[in-house]
């Protein structure tokens, strides 16, 4: 087998830079190993990912679906969480940049 040639993101012949990705690179990938250990866990947060994964995937690609008819307690509940974890969960994924989610005050 041939070695393949390593492409540094966007063909940056700055360290820096190139470090800079690397290490942006190396957190999401430890995010995405955390959240699976919560899916594994089955712990809110996984719960939550779980079932959104599973709505991404079941409207097809580039597609995503609008939860905006659906209640916090609905939803908690089809997941089988409460109201309060559903929402500790949701507020953990949009700071990580994975969901925009407006959350009712009600």
């Amino acid at each position: 087998m041939g070695q393949k040639e390593l492409h540094y993101p966007e063909h940056s012949r700055d360290k820096e830079e190139v470090n800079a990705q690397i290490k942006k690179m190396v957190t999401r990938l430890n995010l995405i190993r955390d959240l699976l250990f919560e899916i594994k866990a089955n712990t809110p947060l996984g719960k939550t990912v779980k079932t959104l994964l599973n709505l991404f995937l079941s409207k097809g690609k580039g597609r995503s679906p609008d939860l905006a008819g659906i209640s916090c307690h609905e939803l908690a509940n089809l997941i089988g969480i409460t109201p309060a974890e559903l929402k500790e969960s949701l507020e953990y994924l949009q700071q990580q940049g994975i969901i925009c989610v407006k959350l009712d005050k009600g």
